[in-house]
């Protein structure tokens, strides 16, 4: 039961109550020695609103049942009524401004969802992942992807290229260590994408990368003993003197040859000399 002193001292006084005289009860309001008092009907006070309190709170004490069945039923009713007249009224004026194709409202539905638009690059990348994956499932396709993403991946390009080296290097009895896609990239970025000879400006496609101490001569395939090269300049230096072949070209700059030792030694080699 709830606390009448606290709850009508909390309550104070309504539109249409008055101080009137004290009830039977004792409720009084505040230590003014009255009772709060409805507007009076046929009576000479009217009722006290703490004993109509405490008479209301008795009979629902009693009938808890009934009015919960009460108050569930009219949520119920009143949940229907709310739903079928938005239903109407997103009808009426759906039909006020023109029905709309079914086609649309999905396709609204399915741009509320999105939490990001993707861009065109987006769209093109997750159709190629569609292409790929179905492609992917046969051999033939396998294949074709991989030499697809030899051709456009750096990173895969690198990363092949560097581990059939390495395996050549292995077979002839030399020391290897592995470099990665990124490590052979930088290398390439320190000679601004050109030969480490004749300075000719290449693309991750056609770039090579040459053992200055070569690897016939048991150079090490490691990160220390490369440069970029074209393929002219790797094929006609072969197994020579690094050094001694560069200053016999007609493209030697002094400068250049320094800019490859200074390089070079920025990783030092794991295998002495």
């Amino acid at each position: 039961m709830t606390d009448i002193k606290q709850w009508i001292d909390e309550r104070g006084l309504n539109e249409g109550d008055y101080l009137g005289d004290l009830c039977k009860s004792n409720h009084e309001y505040l230590n003014t020695g009255k009772s709060i008092r409805l507007k009076p009907t046929n009576r000479k006070n009217g009722r006290c609103v703490c004993c109509k309190k405490v008479q209301s709170d008795k009979h629902y004490a009693g009938h808890k049942e009934q009015y919960f069945e009460k108050a569930t039923k009219w949520q119920n009713e009143n949940r229907e009524k709310a739903s079928k007249s938005r239903t109407i009224y997103k009808r009426n004026k759906r039909r006020t401004d023109g029905c709309d194709l079914r086609e649309d409202l999905t396709m609204w539905a399915a741009i509320k969802k999105i939490k990001k638009f993707p861009t065109v690059l987006d769209l093109v990348e997750n159709e190629q992942k569609r292409y790929w994956a179905e492609k992917r499932k046969t051999s033939e396709g396998k294949a074709e992807y991989q030499k697809n993403l030899y051709e456009t991946s750096w990173r895969y390009n690198f990363m092949q290229r560097e581990k059939n080296q390495r395996k050549k290097s292995r077979l002839k009895g030399n020391y290897v260590e592995k470099k990665s896609p990124e490590q052979l990239r930088d290398r390439f970025l320190a000679f601004n994408n050109c030969c480490a000879y004749c300075n000719k400006k290449l693309i991750f496609s056609i770039v090579e990368f040459d053992h200055v101490v070569p690897t016939s001569n048991n150079g090490p395939d490691v990160l220390a003993n490369l440069v970029p090269s074209c393929g002219e300049c790797n094929k006609d230096k072969r197994d020579k003197d690094m050094e001694e072949w560069f200053k016999s070209q007609a493209f030697y700059l002094e400068k250049q040859l320094k800019k490859i030792k200074e390089i070079l030694t920025l990783i030092p080699s794991l295998v002495k000399e």
